[in-house]
Formats: C-alpha cells, structure tokens, sequence
C-alpha cells in the first residue's frame, strides 16, 4: 500500500527532501496524474503537444464561425486567431477539469449562450473522430486527468493515505472531485498537512507575528517589539548588492556546524547559538544571482537551474524567418552572425557581420568581394601541400557553401506576401538537424541545443499540422504567433548540487516540516497576482445546478494569501527576510506581508538591518535599540561592509617618454593619420603604433555615417553618367529609378517599416544636392575626370596615400571635391582657419611630382546642398570664405607648416617623447614649447572632439 503526500507544487522539490521509496509517493500535480494513470493502465500521452492541441482548437473554431459568423469570439479570433484559441482551449480544459461533459446529447435546456458554442465545438471534435477514427483534438492534461477519475471507481487501487498540504476547500475543482472519488474508496484516510502550532520558544516577535496572522488576538491594538532577533529584516538597493553580503553572512554565521553537526529538537537556547544556525533557503525567484555569489565565495552550489528566454540559442528561433523576408533587417542579420552557436561558418560569419556592419546591404560590392575572398582562401586552406584539395576539405568547404546559399540565396517574400508552408517547414527542419549534429560535435555539453532542436521540432509538427486544415500558405503576423505558441524557456543547470550546500525551497509551500532557521531571498512582490473570472455570473450559476463547481477568483486569492503565510508558519526560531528595491534590474514592490508586520508591531524599523548602515559601528546606529543590538551580536556574526572610496587616477604628464626604439616611424601614412599626428601625436602612437583600437562590436553605422555612405555611393553612380544635358527632372529621374537597388545593396535600414520618412527626408536632400552639384560642375566648365581616386605621394620620404571623392578637370586645371553630409559650420571654419589640411594634401598629392602645384580644392556638404571654397576661382558661382585670398599662396603655406610640424613631431618621436595633449595638458605645453610652435600648425587648445584614449590621458576620474 502506497502513503501520497500532495501538494499542489511539490513537482518542483520539497524540503525537507525525501527520496521517493517503496509505500511512500509525494508529489504535485503532474506527479499525482502520472501515478494513477501507471495504476490504471491508461498512461503514454505525449506531455509536448500543447502547441498541437491550440492548432487543432483554432481549426474548430474556424469552422464553427464559418457557420455562426456573429460568434462571440468572432472579433477576437480575426484579430488573433491563435492566441484565441488558445484562451478558449484553457476555459474547454476549465469546463472539463471541473466536471461538464459539454452536453454533447443535448440532454440539458436553458445553456447560456457562451457555453452552447463550447457544446458546438466538442460535438463537432467528437463528430470529427467518429468519422476519421482518430483524436481530432490530442489529450492535453485536462483530458488525461479527466479519464483518471472516470476510471477510478472502476477499480481497487493501492492507497493507503493521501495528506494533503494545502486546505482542501481551496483546491482547484478536478483535484476536490478526485479526493471525492478517493475519500469513497479510502474512508477517513485522507488528511491535512499542517504545521505544528505549539510555541517552543514562547514570547519571541517571530511567535507574537505568528499569532497575529492566524487572528488570534482579540483587539486590533499593535504589540510591542521585543528586539529578540527572532525576525530580522535585511534591506539593500539590489539584489548584486546584497547577495555577497548574504553569502558572507552565511559563511561566518555556519562556519562551525560545518565541522560539528550540532542539533537541539527542544530547541532549548544553546550555550553558543550560532554552532545552531544553519537556515533553510526560500527562493522563490527564478535567477542564480544568489548561487552564484555562493559559489564564488567558496561555499557548496544549491544546484539551482536556470530558465530563459534569453538564452543565446534559443534566439535563433525567431531569427532564422528574418531570412524569409525583404528587405533583410540587418540587425537581425547582425545578431544572427554574432551569435555563439549557429547553423554557419564562425570565420563566414564574422566576414559578413564585418560587412553588414559597414555597409548594411546585401549584394553591394564590398560584400561580393568579401566573401569572394573568403571562398578563396578556405580553398587554399583545406589542400595539402600540393595544392590538391583534400576530401574533408572538400566536404568542409561544400558545406560551408550549402549554408551560405541556404540563407542568403533563397527565396524570400514582401510583408505583405503570404509564405508558402513548406518553406519554412524547410528551415525548422534545417535548424533542428543542425541543433542535434552540433550537439554531439561539442560531446553532448550544450544542452540548450537540444531544447533548441526541440522546439524546432516541434513549430515542424506545427506546421505540418496545418496541411489537414489547409493552409499551405502564411502570413508573417501567423508566421511570428506560432513561433510564440511554441516558444519556451530554456531550462539550463550549470553546476549540479554539492554536498553540504543549504537546503532551499522554490515555492512558499513546499515547506512540509517546522525549520529552525529560515532565509526568505527576495522578499518581495514576485509577480501581482490577478485574479478574475472568465466566465459571467449567469454561466458559474446554470454550471452550479449541474453541479459543475469552477475553481473561482475568490477560491484562488484565498489559496494565494495561505501560501504566501506558509512559511511563516513553519519557521520556528529566526527568520530573516531579505529586502530590495531591485531584482534584475526592475523596481520591485513591497512583499504583501510587510503590511502584516507594520499592523502587527509598532515600529519595524527597529528590527530592520540596512546593510549599508553597516558600515558604521553599532555605536553610530542610533536608530536602533540597544536590545536588538545585543540579542543580534549575540546571534550573528554580521560581515563587515565597506564603502569603498573613490580612487583617482593620477594627472597625465604633458609629455611621457618611451624607448625611442617603440617610436618608430610606419611604413606610409594616410591623411587622416597624419591629422593625428600633427595635432593629437598620442592618438597617433596609440591607434597605429601600441594598435589600441576600439572593440570591433558589430553594429549598424550610425544615421549620419550612413546617409554619408549612401550618399556618396548615389554620387560615385551619377557623376559617371552623360549628365551635361540633364535637366532638374532627368536628375529626379535617375534617383526615383535606382533609389531602392543601391539602398538594397547599402542601405537596408531604409527600406523596413517606420522609416518611410527618414527615407523621404533622405531623398529630397539627394535629389536637391545632386541638381546643385552638376550645376556648379556645367556652369563652371568642369568635367569629372574621377570618383573615388586613389592618391599617392610623400612627405619628407615617407609615402603618403588616400581615395578623394570626385577629381575634376578644366583643361590643364583640376578640382579635389570632398564630400560631406552634414559639418557645413564646421568645414566653414577650417577653411577660414587655414586647417583644411586634408584638402590641401589631396590637391598636392594630384600633383606630388609637380614643384608648387597644386590642384583646386572645395567641400560639397550634401544635407545643405552647399559647395564652399576659399576663393572662387574654381566656381565663380559660390560665395567665397576667404574673398582676397590667393588661393595657391596659402595652400602652399599650409603645406610647408605641415612638412615642418611633421619633421618636428619624427624629432620628438627619435626622442622618445609623446605629447599628451588635451585640454589640462595645454597649459603646460605652451609654457613647455615657448616660441617653438611658431614656424608649425597652429596646435589645438582643447581635448580632441573624438577622443579614445580618456583614460590614458587621466579624464576618467
């Protein structure tokens, strides 16, 4: 004869923990149905269809409108027709669990409107498989536990005892209709767990606060504290703060018992009280900050799991559509390539994350050229030494390829376009054979794998489920819900149990015997519950004269607020309760109970610990009472919590030096190195000698950058057109026509939806930048000789290269034109300044071999249409920044200052000296150089706009 202890969740672990032997079963729901339906023959059900079950319901009700268009959930069903039917499964199982059989022969009268169309469909479920011969609807837990009870009076089962934990009158209906069946066949033998009520230890707050929540006290008037440590409050900001706190706390407090079990079950007061504490754990949270920090600080692991949605692998889930649709969204194909584990190349990943990232297109230049090479050289890897390709190479590289093809040449749809079901039928099933083979490559370790696999798995079956309602074709709203249907967290164990370790609890009620000691983990509000009914007063009552008693709102509250005292009830000596205004980042609320205790006691605050307040000596906490002080020092051993205090970093010296033999020069320079190095010699050493450059986290260029890109691209394309006879509509024209191909190739993030305006806005600026610019080019007798040139040269001998945008030409004269799309103010005043020094280096590299030439210069800024020059001697039809110039004169100044500044700044190096210079520094340096810097740029008196290197230079405090 078998003993049953249930309770409603015991499935997810007890304690005291006890093995489950021979006479003795405990546990929850799923576990209570899994023993009957092993003793009466009748188990074998399949737990992982649920998703299956919501499909099967929708098609029903998708007939059943088909016939009764005005149906109730009509409106709800067209806006979302899966999560309807998943909602009006739930009330199905409701009205089975609770005892209904729908009706089905038509025996009753008077049935409210709502529940005839639950009658409907069942008769239609039923008349489906009288017809096929097979479930039309799989048994979910509903239907398995209702056959269990229709089967228990039929035969003798081997129970001797079921205890129950929680009060039966609060029970949900199918377990009270069970019971009912049981108490038949068992007698008297079922009982209620309940803790024990006597007070060992009499007097203490922790038993006034027990009394108080079981009412009963005879007035409402508030007890006086006792400050006996019997209840402490611990309170911090945040979970990551207090959690080393806690594990400190515990690693002092139970130093001893580790050495020496020590026990008192008359739990008379011990001649050293803290050999006594070693306290069970409640954590009700479903994180592993706590364990962790345990772990960490050396103490045995709980074996908590964790469970996420999160979870890196379980992302690519809802990623691998992204490949159905067009235009690609190139942060989703961004984090598809970022990801640990997924079903492509790690190296053909990085090559096309580096690509997106850079220019977020598909099929642009820079991304045939990229994974072009990147074919090429996984060629040459896998062949011997021969040159001949060796056959795992060749399987290797085939296979890489049959990915690659697989998601970015397939064919995909608009989002307006209905998907055909096989195709993504065809994906899932991809993934989930990717999942499993990955799996055993990485010797089984990776479980997320295989919950990957499953789930995949099972949105297959889904979808395969669909091809006997019909629907061979989907949309991507229908597309994203069953993918949500399907969706789970990813249960995870990362370090099993270890012995020694505390035992612990994960729900309030699963405390079957009195503790000593008990430690509430975050004790606050875990989730608000909401109960409410889903079913109108008229329904519960037809449903109550057909004895058919729905597990109400009422019922549920109640059921809530006893579980939530459970633990209360329970603890017998010293509770202490951990209090934070975060978990995980969120604002948490108050437990409910903190108002139990302030309508109890008169002032909690004296029983309150602020971990931060210890910091200061007992002395220096007024606020508390000498009583609780002594009765806590006595108890405890409270781990010392140090404020840390701000450290400074030291003021950089102006000029640092290093072995001159680290300084040596680079090979070539390009203007924007050599703007470094003039102005900001620390950003160049840093950045080009020491390589200390920034992570490159892949991510989509910012907005600015990418409408420069962009727009650049549009001008390389139209500036090599025939465009001398244009006129403003040809120009319109051109861009109307190609817009959407080169922003494929450059410029996905236009093409998604919300950024139709950004697109407009886009254009129009284009479209009016472009009509100006081959207008200043007509009007002024220029032609384009070149786009995207590359420049060679030197200075002092070392060679110098860089790409100009646009060359242009006038007989034997020639144009360097910079574009730009935004900085109009900006590139104003460098001009002015004389510190366009990347203009004039391009305009001498064209003419590096040619003594004092130099080529004419000017910025075109896109985004306000505007071409700006020092004089007008390239275009006269521009307002010029610098009228009287001579605009040869000051190139050729500007020049020489560089040469010179470039040799002085070589000396300093072959010196061993770095300038730091920002704006702390400044001071010092002008004292330092005195009438050096006369003859060389004017250097800058501020810290640099982009500036890396903060740290280095001491701006981070």
């Amino acid at each position: 004869m078998i003993k049953i202890h249930f309770g409603l969740n015991f499935d997810e672990g007890i304690y005291p923990t006890q093995e489950q032997s021979i006479g003795t079963l405990i546990c929850g729901e799923k576990g209570l149905l899994a023993f009957f339906e092993q003793q009466l023959g009748c188990g074998g059900y399949d737990e992982r269809v649920e998703h299956i079950r919501v499909e099967q319901y929708r098609y029903a009700l998708d007939k059943h409108l088909a016939k009764n268009a005005a149906c109730f959930f009509a409106t709800s069903f067209k806006a979302d027709s899966l999560a309807c039917a998943e909602d009006l499964l739930q009330r199905r199982d409701d009205l089975l669990l609770a005892g209904w059989d729908f009706d089905v022969e038509n025996k009753l009268k008077n049935i409210p409107d709502r529940l005839k169309v639950f009658r409907d469909i069942e008769r239609f479920k039923l008349d489906v498989e009288k017809k096929s011969k097979d479930a039309f609807l799989y048994f979910g837990f509903a239907d398995r536990f209702n056959q269990i009870i229709q089967l228990i009076p039929q035969h003798k089962l081997p129970v001797e005892k079921i205890i129950i934990n929680e009060p039966i009158e609060l029970l949900p209906a199918h377990i009270k209709r069970l019971l009912s069946i049981g108490y038949w066949i068992l007698g008297n033998n079922i009982n209620k767990s309940a803790p024990n009520t006597q007070y060992p230890i009499p007097n203490t707050d922790l038993q006034t606060f027990k009394k108080f929540i079981r009412r009963e006290f005879s007035d409402n008037s508030k007890h006086d504290i006792k400050n006996d440590g019997s209840i402490v409050i611990l309170k911090a900001n945040s979970d990551a703060e207090i959690a080393p706190f806690i594990a400190h706390f515990l690693e002092k407090n139970v130093a001893a018992i580790c050495n020496r079990q020590t026990s008192n079950t008359n739990h008379q007061p011990a001649t050293d009280n803290r050999q006594l504490f070693k306290p069970v754990l409640l954590i009700p949270d479903k994180h592993r900050t706590l364990d962790e920090v345990l772990i960490q600080n050396g103490l045995p692991a709980l074996g908590l799991p964790s469970a996420s949605l999160g979870r890196p692998t379980l992302q690519l889930l809802k990623l691998v559509t992204a490949f159905l649709w067009r235009p690609f969204e190139p942060q989703k194909i961004l984090e598809f390539t970022t990801l640990q584990y997924k079903p492509l190349d790690d190296e053909l990943a990085a090559v096309i994350s580096n690509v997106m990232s850079q220019r977020p297109g598909i099929g642009n230049d820079l991304w045939y050229r990229e994974t072009q090479l990147f074919f090429e050289n996984s060629e040459k890897k896998v062949a011997n030494a021969e040159g001949e390709l060796i056959d795992d190479g060749l399987k290797l590289k085939a296979k890489i390829e049959k990915q690659f093809n697989f998601w970015f040449n397939r064919n995909t749809y608009t989002a307006n376009q209905f998907v055909p079901r096989d195709e993504i039928i065809e994906i899932y099933k991809h993934l989930r054979e990717w999942a499993h083979e990955t799996f055993e490559e990485n010797g089984s370790k990776n479980m997320s794998l295989l919950v990957l696999g499953e789930q995949a798995r099972r949105i297959e079956e889904y979808l395969e489920e669909l091809s006997v309602t019909g629907k061979n074709f989907l949309s991507r709203l229908e597309i994203e819900r069953i993918i949500r249907t399907v969706y789970e967290a990813a249960p995870v164990q990362p370090m099993p149990k270890q012995v020694g370790s505390f035992p612990f609890v994960k729900k309030e009620c699963c405390i079957t015997q009195n503790v000593d000691d008990l430690i509430w983990w975050q004790f606050v509000e875990q989730e608000s519950p909401f109960f409410y009914s889903a079913w109108y007063t008229n329904e519960i009552e037809w449903l109550n004269e057909q004895n058919v008693s729905l597990h109400t709102p009422k019922q549920k509250n109640e059921l809530w607020l006893w579980t939530q005292k459970q633990p209360i009830e329970r603890v017998q000596r010293r509770l202490i309760l951990i209090e934070m205004y975060k978990c995980q980042g969120e604002n948490k609320n108050e437990h409910p109970l903190m108002s139990y205790l302030r309508a109890c006691f008169d002032d909690i605050s004296t029983m309150t610990v602020s971990i931060e307040q210890l910091a200061l000596s007992f002395e220096q906490q007024k606020y508390r009472s000498s009583h609780f002080k002594a009765n806590c020092s006595r108890q405890f051993v409270f781990p010392e919590f140090k404020i840390e205090k701000q450290q400074f970093f030291e003021a950089t010296q102006p000029i640092i030096r290093l072995d001159a033999q680290l300084l040596k020069p680079r090979d070539a320079e390009t203007p924007t190195s050599l703007e470094a190095l003039f102005y900001f010699p620390h950003q160049w050493v840093f950045k080009h000698l020491a390589r200390l450059n920034r992570s490159a986290l892949a991510g989509i260029v910012k907005e600015n950058t990418l409408k420069g890109n962009l727009s650049h691209r549009f001008f390389e394309l139209i500036l090599i057109e025939n465009f001398s006879n244009w006129t403003r509509q040809d120009a319109d024209k051109w861009i109307n026509d190609h817009h959407l191909d080169i922003m494929q190739k450059e410029a996905l993030p236009f093409l998604l939806y919300g950024f139709e305006p950004d697109k407009l806005y886009f254009l129009n600026k284009l479209k009016i930048a472009v009509w100006t610019l081959i207008n200043h080019i007509r009007e002024n007798n220029w032609t384009v000789a070149h786009t995207e040139k590359e420049l060679h040269g030197s200075m002092h001998d070392k060679p110098v290269r860089g790409k100009t945008d646009i060359v242009l030409q006038r007989n034997e004269e020639f144009c360097i034109l910079d574009l730009k799309w935004s900085g109009l103010l900006y590139r104003e005043n460098l001009i002015k300044n004389a510190e366009d020094l990347q203009l004039v280096l391009y305009s001498k590299l064209l003419h590096y071999k040619e003594e004092d030439r130099f080529a004419h210069s000017a910025y075109f800024i896109i985004e306000n249409a505007r071409l700006i020059a020092r004089t007008t001697d390239a275009f006269k039809d521009i307002k010029p920044l610098m009228r009287n110039a001579d605009a040869l004169e000051v190139s050729r100044q500007i020049f020489d200052k560089m040469k010179k500044t470039y040799q002085w700044r070589m000396n300093q190096m072959e010196n061993g000296q770095i300038e730091m210079r920002a704006k702390h520094t400044v001071q010092d340096l002008e004292q330092h150089y005195a009438d050096e810097l006369l003859p060389l740029l004017e250097m800058k008196n501020d810290t640099a706009s982009f500036e890396d290197y903060v740290v280095l230079l001491g701006l981070v405090k």
